[in-house]
């Protein structure tokens, strides 16, 4: 007699039915599983009130990327929150590390901020423009956006560096990428040394400083007006004057003021008027504060710094100066020196220029060149005159 099969069709068919089960069982834990949130994933996610803490202490303490660096990152990772990222400011780091406290009792805060300089830049975190401009880019490539420029022997403060630039404060204040030529490194002495010394302050159209006086000798470098130079002594009609990289030459005193004296001095609104004409036809760049071209508030804050006023980089933090004045009906009570500012909307500043006295003015758009704001006048600017805002004062009548 032969054996009976193991199973037959009744038991296939039963396992048929408990396969079915089995993958259909499976497949209900497979979609709970996507349904429910798992542990490792709730784990990862960062509070939201977290998140809104750090934005509260980026606007209370770098309300403007123009001047702090404050880039963060969170991480959570179980019981930690981890905080990455890199500041330009202690004090930025103290504010946000003691706001997270707050959340100690549910987690522990890992602090991997870095307070800039990178390490690798130490001692020596500043440097010294040695070439003719430096441009200052929002990128660390030659081909992003000119923000800003240097002249020659302004004095920088490094932070980090990418791909041969490095992330600099301008001595205005301004953040931004600078090619590593544009300036000598030097640590904090040599900077101080510089900024504390003889210093000449060029104020002539263009300098060249010569190895040996007369202007003989080999050309050691080409100046634009606001160039910085260290005082050495003066040989007749000459300075001699050391550079940046410690070379010295000779510079013709009628291209130079002394920095101590240019400080102690008032300007007049006449000298501010006789110093925005000299910059007459010199073209537009954007982002330019040098005569190798000028934006609208590169020129007025070259202007203003070459008669010993600082001002901001930008017209909408230009606007922040001064006192706000009645320009009257017909720009009456407008002097020379004034400034006017321009834009799309009263909330929204785009454009500054240097008031002539009257509707007149100067201003940099497509060159340096003058303008007015009365229709009557043949160098009236009809989109000016749309766009106009207000008008504030940075000298005392006088």
């Amino acid at each position: 007699m032969k054996d009976k099969p193991v199973f037959g069709r009744t038991d296939s068919w039963f396992l048929f039915r408990l396969n079915w089960a089995a993958s259909g069982l499976l497949l209900v834990f497979l979609l709970l599983g996507a349904l429910m949130p798992g542990c490792e994933r709730v784990s990862n996610k960062v509070p939201a009130e977290v998140e809104q803490t750090v934005e509260r202490v980026k606007e209370q303490v770098a309300p403007d990327p123009r001047f702090s660096l404050f880039e963060m990152e969170l991480q959570r990772r179980g019981d930690q929150i981890v905080v990455l990222g890199e500041v330009t400011e202690a004090r930025a780091k103290a504010v946000l590390m003691d706001s997270l406290q707050r959340y100690g009792d549910r987690f522990e805060i890992v602090d991997n901020v870095l307070v800039l300089p990178e390490p690798a830049l130490e001692p020596e975190v500043y440097g010294i423009v040695d070439v003719t401009v430096a441009n200052q880019r929002r990128e660390a490539k030659h081909q992003s956006e000119l923000v800003n420029q240097a002249p020659y022997g302004a004095v920088v403060k490094l932070f980090k560096t990418l791909r041969g630039f490095i992330f600099v404060r301008n001595w205005d204040g301004y953040l931004g990428w600078m090619s590593k030529t544009s300036f000598q490194r030097v640590d904090s002495l040599r900077a101080a040394r510089w900024l504390s010394g003889k210093r000449l302050i060029v104020t002539g159209q263009c300098g060249r400083v010569f190895s040996r006086p007369g202007g003989g000798g080999d050309l050691l470098a080409r100046l634009v007006p606001g160039s910085v130079l260290l005082q050495r002594g003066r040989k007749g009609a000459e300075y001699e004057v050391e550079l940046p990289n410690g070379r010295v030459g000779y510079v013709p005193a009628r291209l130079v003021a002394e920095e101590e004296r240019l400080a102690r001095h008032v300007p007049t609104r006449q000298e501010i008027v006789r110093t925005a004409r000299s910059f007459l036809h010199v073209p537009y760049l954007w982002g330019g504060s040098t005569t190798y071209g000028f934006d609208c508030s590169g020129l007025v804050q070259t202007v203003f710094r070459l008669n010993s006023i600082r001002l901001p980089r930008d017209a909408n933090q230009m606007v922040l100066e001064g006192v706000a004045i009645d320009p009257g009906e017909h720009f009456e009570h407008v002097l020379p020196g004034d400034l006017l500012f321009f834009g799309p909307q009263p909330d929204r500043i785009t454009h500054v220029a240097i008031s002539l006295g009257g509707a007149r003015f100067i201003h940099s758009d497509g060159e340096v060149h003058i303008n007015s704001l009365d229709p009557d006048d043949p160098l009236f600017n009809a989109y000016r005159r749309q766009t106009f805002r207000l008008v504030k004062r940075i000298l005392e009548d006088r």
